[in-house]
C-alpha cells in the first residue's frame, strides 16, 4: 500500500506544478502584451521669428512622435502664453485665445483625418502666433491632450 501512495503525490504535485508554471506564463504574456498597447508619446518644440507685413510673429514649430502603442488622437492642444492661453481644438485649426478670439490658424502634418496620430508615426503642428504674447528670455508650456494620455512641452523664447 505505502508504494502507491507515492505516485499519486509525485503525480498531484507535477499537475500542481505545471498549473502554477503555465498560469505564471500567461499572466506575464498578459502583462506584457497590455503594456505594449499604451503609447508612448515624445515629442519637442523649435521657436523661429518670422515677419509678416512688418508685424513680429513667432512660429512654433511642435513635433509629436509615438514611438510604440495604439494609435492617438488629438482632442486639444494649449498653449500657455504671456497671460493668455491659446487653445487648438481638433475639430478645426483655429488657434483661439482665452477671450474667444481667433488669433491665427494651425497647420497639422502627419496625423491621419487630421486627429490620429499611428503607433511610428510623427506628426509636426506649426502655428504662428503675434510677438506680443511672449517676452523674451522666458520658457512657456505647450500641453496637448490626446484620447490616451497627455504631453507637455517646454520652449524658451530667445
Amino acid at each position: 500500500m505505502v508504494g502507491l501512495e507515492y505516485p499519486v503525490l509525485v503525480t498531484i504535485a507535477s499537475v500542481a506544478f505545471l498549473v502554477v508554471v503555465s498560469a505564471s506564463l500567461f499572466l506575464y504574456l498578459h502583462v506584457i502584451s497590455e503594456l505594449r498597447k499604451v503609447p508612448v508619446l515624445n515629442g519637442g518644440v523649435e521657436v523661429y521669428s518670422v515677419a509678416y507685413n512688418s508685424t513680429q510673429w513667432m512660429r512654433l514649430v511642435i513635433t509629436v512622435s509615438n514611438e510604440r502603442g495604439e494609435p492617438v488622437e488629438l482632442v486639444q492642444m494649449r498653449i500657455y502664453a504671456e497671460g493668455e492661453t491659446l487653445v487648438v481644438n481638433s475639430s478645426s485649426t483655429a488657434v483661439i485665445n482665452s477671450h474667444g478670439e481667433v488669433v491665427q490658424s494651425a497647420t497639422i502634418y502627419g496625423l491621419v483625418n487630421g486627429k490620429v496620430l499611428l503607433s511610428g508615426a510623427t506628426a509636426h503642428v506649426v502655428v504662428d502666433i503675434p510677438r506680443a504674447y511672449f517676452t523674451t528670455g522666458k520658457t512657456y508650456q505647450a500641453l496637448l491632450l490626446f484620447d490616451k494620455g497627455t504631453l507637455v512641452l517646454s520652449f524658451d523664447v530667445k
